[in-house]
């Protein structure tokens, strides 16, 4: 049904619109391909303008053992990307009445130590509120296996910090931890609940949500990861992280 919904889309453009298309086409054929030796690319690449499809094409495979390329339908772990919906999330919040950007993680997080005097929820949402990164040594459970947000961040809450909140900046995954146990705290909902009830569902955005590893996920890409010239499977590890 999409692909003819976007030929049709496509059948109402103008013919000069159409040839721009097709310029499009083929640079971007020539751009991907031409990076693939290098780069590796796979997934599916959407142009807009002005709402109109200009440019749907997808490169590689979904699953290298059955060979199942990837597809505009194909759903993919966007990992890091994560965080525009966590911080979507705390501003949301913050529009109800719910926090204030500029409120101490203490208020929401008692016990946070004595080094976190002065940290709020801005350093954190900023990558400035100097939290340790995580390495995987220090998730207690091992990395198979599921975290709660409040175990999470104790994962790393008792570790120095790598500068005083405010005076430096440092991406972090752990940031994003904390925030995420502030929105289940707040809202009174799991973090993927919220997401599903307060994001997606208002947007329409019927085929995203919160991957776990147990979870069934039709259409999902598999990980992969090279090795020099060879194609492994990635490391396995619980996406609660």
């Amino acid at each position: 049904m999409r692909s003819k919904w976007f030929l049709a889309l496509l059948g109402t453009l103008s013919f000069a619109a159409l040839s721009w298309c097709q310029d499009l086409s083929e640079w971007t054929d020539s751009y991907v391909k031409g990076g693939a030796p290098a780069k590796h690319f796979r997934g599916t690449i959407v142009a807009e303008r002005n709402g109109q499809v200009l440019i749907e094409k997808s490169y590689g495979m979904a699953f290298e053992e059955w060979q199942i390329p990837d597809s505009p339908e194909t759903r993919f772990e966007i990992a890091s990307l994560s965080k525009q919906f966590t911080a979507a999330a705390i501003l949301q919040l913050a529009d109800r009445g719910k926090l204030n950007v500029e409120d101490p993680v203490s208020k929401y997080y008692p016990e946070s130590p004595s080094s976190w005097k002065g940290m709020t929820i801005h350093h954190l949402l900023t990558h400035t509120s100097g939290l340790p990164e995580n390495e995987w040594e220090n998730f207690y459970k091992g990395k198979c296996t599921p975290y709660t947000t409040d175990e999470q961040v104790k994962t790393f809450r008792d570790r120095p910090l790598g500068f005083p909140p405010g005076t430096s900046w440092q991406y972090r995954n752990t940031e994003y931890y904390l925030l995420a146990f502030i929105i289940e705290k707040l809202s009174g909902e799991s973090y993927a609940t919220y997401l599903a009830h307060h994001i997606f569902e208002p947007l329409k955005m019927a085929h995203s949500g919160f991957a776990t590893m147990a979870a069934i996920v039709p259409q999902m890409a598999e990980g992969y990861t090279r090795e020099g010239d060879t194609l492994r499977h990635r490391e396995y590890f619980d996406r609660s992280m």
